[in-house]
């Protein structure tokens, strides 16, 4: 299962990075002891299919961690960012995706607070802008601003959709 390593691979792979790509999507306390998570009242990590506690805030750590303790000096993307929604029947349910707008706000404006301190963000990506099949969920979640009826391949923005619309075209939250 090793890869062949050929001459001059490391030569190679040692360039200086365009941008550091962060997927961040709950903020979990993973690998925390029992003290840690009685003092944070937090669950421990595990799959996000599980849907922990979410902590958006820590987005803003993660952030400073990268720079700070990593040294992490080039452009950061957030590449990947959202939150699940558990499928239903129920469409107007879906569509009213209230608890996604609310975490995507929080991240924005953590987002925002890191980069008045210095930290060098330069885009943000939401996961996603169609429901999609889930590597580990299949199609028990849904990430999208849109819902997508996997039989007709109907798309129909939800309330995300529009308000995330508005996010951009004012330039903030």
């Amino acid at each position: 299962m090793t890869p062949e390593v050929r001459e001059g691979d490391f030569d190679v792979i040692r360039q200086r990075l365009d941008f550091y790509g962060l997927n961040f999507y709950n903020g979990i306390y993973d690998n925390a002891g029992p003290k840690e998570l009685q003092e944070k009242k937090v669950k421990a990590g595990g799959n996000f299919q599980d849907k922990p506690q979410s902590h958006p805030e820590a987005v803003y750590q993660v952030l400073h961690m990268l720079v700070e303790k990593y040294g992490v000096d080039i452009p950061i993307y957030m590449t990947e960012n959202g939150l699940a929604q558990e499928d239903s029947k129920n469409l107007e349910e879906l569509l009213e995706d209230e608890e996604r707008i609310a975490y995507l706000r929080q991240i924005l404006i953590w987002l925002h607070k890191a980069m008045e301190d210095g930290i060098p963000v330069k885009g943000y990506y939401v996961w996603s802008l169609l429901d999609n099949f889930e590597w580990s969920a299949g199609y028990t979640l849904r990430y999208g601003l849109y819902y997508t009826d996997y039989k007709t391949k109907q798309r129909i923005p939800k309330k995300s959709a529009e308000w995330y619309r508005e996010v951009i075209r004012q330039r903030g939250v």
